[in-house]
């Protein structure tokens, strides 16, 4: 598997905001937004064997986190690209059996198999302020996840305009509930967040979505790996 890099720290965003986690960054994306904060992190890396990487977990005291309860969340980048090797590692090497989430963008539809070994999806579909073209979006893909109740939703929003895209472009072409909606603000920066925040909480109870600050911002700032 392609690694860019391994931490633990607490999930930041939509539902198990706050939760201890284990963050698995893996390299490489099939999508290049204009905002995008990882693209320095998630272009590097090494490869590692299902041994060496559960080695790794060992070492550094993942496993422990993991059976105290803390998650494993699979993040990139685009970690699906490489959901085979998830699959393969979430069930021959991991030496626990952790409460698993994907970050995803949508894109990518995921086998069978690999969705036998994961608790939740977290997907972050990329609407037009994102600047990429329509490859952003995969009916197909979105329409799978739309029917898998382990799926949440969540969007980075500038300002009111990316709601009624939202809104229209995915919540009713793909038949999305609103409380199962996080809307994040657009920012790669704790002032930007702090600047934009309000608005989003007014835009989210406006319109029944959930408001998901991005907690890593807010502590951390624009620090990685933490």
């Amino acid at each position: 598997m392609r690694v860019s890099e391994h931490f633990f720290s607490v999930q930041g965003e939509s539902s198990t905001i706050g939760k201890p986690a284990v963050f698995l960054r893996l390299q490489g994306c099939n999508l290049l937004c204009k905002w995008c904060d990882t693209v320095e992190v998630w272009e590097g890396g090494r490869s590692y064997s299902n041994d060496g990487l559960s080695n790794l977990f060992r070492d550094k005291g993942y496993d422990e986190a993991l059976e105290r309860g803390a998650h494993l969340i699979i993040t990139g980048g685009e970690p699906l690209i490489q959901q085979n090797d998830i699959e393969g590692f979430l069930r021959e090497s991991i030496q626990v059996s952790p409460y698993t989430e994907i970050e995803t963008n949508g894109t990518i539809k995921p086998s069978a198999g690999l969705d036998k070994v994961v608790d939740q999806y977290n997907v972050s579909p990329k609407t037009s302020n994102s600047g990429m073209p329509k490859r952003r979006i995969n009916s197909s893909a979105l329409s799978w996840f739309a029917a898998n109740n382990k799926a949440q939703f969540k969007f980075v929003v500038e300002d009111e305009k990316d709601i009624h895209e939202i809104k229209h472009d995915f919540l009713e072409r793909y038949n999305i509930a609103s409380e199962r909606v996080w809307i994040m603000p657009q920012a790669s920066t704790r002032q930007k967040l702090i600047e934009r925040g309000e608005t989003i909480v007014e835009l989210c109870k406006k319109n029944g979505f959930n408001f998901s600050p991005r907690l890593q911002l807010m502590i951390w700032d624009q620090a990685t790996g933490v």
